[in-house]
Formats: structure tokens, sequence, C-alpha cells
């Protein structure tokens, strides 16, 4: 059977440790009520916790074995290859998966009202992995049964992806200051809280752009990695939205059954270069003169409307 305690039980290891760190090093310093924040986004990722492992697990297995036994899936196109070359080759697939994904919650207007829960905290810190409407989470494990059979996953590989994709994810939204040096070797490799934090920003350009979740080549590999050298300067959140829909457990259930208020949000400001031009502060290229007024997203309609 698919046990999902031992993604939660690892999820819940990297947080404590990492909340520490938070608190004796963090990236950005002075953040308001960081606990009462922290026990929000951890409530709601428990209740969702305990809703997939109440209803998935058997839909989950149940796939794994009639993907065996048909021999349905990529990975039964190699039947001799070795369990952990299996194994790292099922993570590689099913994270490239997530990547996918990932890009279509923030294009499919429908999907980005669910996801712009996890968005719209303007707070990043580690328990923002956590943060993630339930209708999201109900949907994505649908998606990765979908998965199940395409690439000819086991329970096993399963229980291995979830155990690094929570606690990596635990890692890249953390509020820690990692050594920029360190930062840049890791994210070579995996996902980094420089490298995500650029997700989590208010503009729209930046928002699409490092949509990986355990490593960070697929980004490269396709063209939407990004980075800013003064990461502790990103406006995190969506503009858009106010304190009700953000900061309260009511608001983030109730945000993708109203308008979608989410902006474009304004890219960063520019300075004068050595040489006299001006350019971002990222060094990512920009339309010269670009207005930094925001606009609606595409999908998005004015706050007041129904």
């Amino acid at each position: 059977m698919f046990d999902s305690t031992g993604p939660a039980a690892a999820a819940a290891v990297a947080l404590m440790i990492i909340w520490l760190a938070e608190g004796w090093a963090p990236l950005v310093v002075h953040r308001r009520g960081r606990t009462a924040h922290g026990i929000r986004n951890v409530a709601l990722g428990a209740a969702n916790g305990l809703l997939c492992a109440l209803v998935f697990p058997p839909l989950l297995l149940w796939l794994s074995l009639a993907s065996r036994e048909h021999g349905i899936g990529v990975l039964h196109l190699a039947p001799g290859l070795s369990p952990p070359v299996t194994l790292a080759t099922a993570i590689l697939l099913l994270d490239l998966w997530h990547y996918l994904l990932h890009i279509l919650w923030h294009k499919a207007p429908l999907l980005w009202r669910f996801h712009a829960v996890h968005h719209h905290d303007a707070e990043v810190d580690s328990t923002t992995a956590f943060r993630f409407h339930t209708g999201e989470i109900i949907m994505s494990m649908f998606g990765l049964a979908l998965a199940v059979p395409i690439f000819g996953v086991s329970v096993l590989h399963i229980l291995a992806f979830k155990i690094l994709l929570l606690t990596t994810s635990v890692f890249h939204h953390a509020n820690v200051n990692l050594p920029t040096r360190l930062d840049r070797v890791l994210r070579t490799v995996i996902v980094t809280p420089r490298m995500h934090w650029v997700h989590h920003s208010r503009w729209e350009r930046e928002t699409d752009s490092n949509y990986s979740a355990i490593f960070s080549f697929w980004d490269r590999l396709f063209g939407t990695y990004r980075v800013r050298d003064e990461v502790q300067q990103i406006e995190l959140g969506l503009d858009g939205y106010s304190p009700a829909d953000t900061d309260t457990l009511r608001g983030m259930l109730l945000t993708p059954l109203g308008p979608v208020k989410s902006e474009r949000g304004r890219p960063p400001a520019r300075k004068q270069s050595p040489h006299g031009r001006l350019s971002e502060r990222d060094g990512s290229s920009g339309a010269p003169g670009a207005s930094a007024e925001p606009s609606l997203r595409p999908g998005a309609r004015p706050s007041g409307c129904s």
C-alpha cells in the first residue's frame, strides 16, 4: 500500500530544521507575524495532506500495479535497467512532469485561480511550501495519478519522489541567508531559495520563471530560468489581493471563488551602470521604457467584478 507517512515525516523534519535556521540567519529580517503566518500555512497543508492520505493511496497503488501487469509506461520499455537506475529515471521523469504541470497552473486561467493562493503569500518562508489550496492539491494528485501509467512508475518511485519534492520545497522556499556562492553552486543541480524566490516575485515576468521543483536544470533546458542578484529586494506576493485574502484561512480558501485580482506587478527599479546606461538590477533584458504601472494578468478581472 502507498504509505504517505514517509513523505509527511520527511517534510516535518525538514520544516523543523529550516524553521530554526530561518530564525537564526534569515535572508530577510523583521518579518511580521512569523508564527501566526506559519501556523496558517501549516494548518492548510496538514488538512490537505490528511485528505490526500485518505483518498489517493488506493488509486495510485492500483494504477501502479495495473501498469506493471500490462507493461504500460516508459520504464517498462527497458526492463533490463537496474533498480537504482530505474529509480533515478523515475524521479527525473516525475520531476519533469511536475515542471510541465507547474507551467500549466500559471497559464490556464482556471488553474491560476487556485495557484494564486500559493503566490499571494507576501511573507515567503519554509511554511509557504505547504500553502496550497485544497482544490489545487486534489487536481495535482490526479495529475500525479495520470503520470503513473505514462511513465510506468511504482509505489516506491512515487514515495521517493514525494519525499524529495516535499523536503526540497521546504528548502527552496526558506527565508534562510544561504551564502551566495553556496547557493550558486547548489542551483546548478537543485532549486535553491535565491532561485525560487524570483518565482514568488510580484512582477509577472519573474513569477512566470523558475518553475522547477527539485532539479533546476529543467528551467535552463526550456528557457524559463531567471535570476536576480539582489534577491532581498524582490517584492514577494501578488498585487491586487488584500490582507483579508492573504492572511486568513478563510480568505485563502475563498480566493478561487471570487474574482481574479492578481496584477502583473512592477519590474524592478533600474539603476545607473558604470558606463552611464540604465539596466535592471537582475541584469535581465527588458523593454526600455516599459511602463511600471501594473495591469491585470491574463484571465483576470477587475476586483470589483463578480
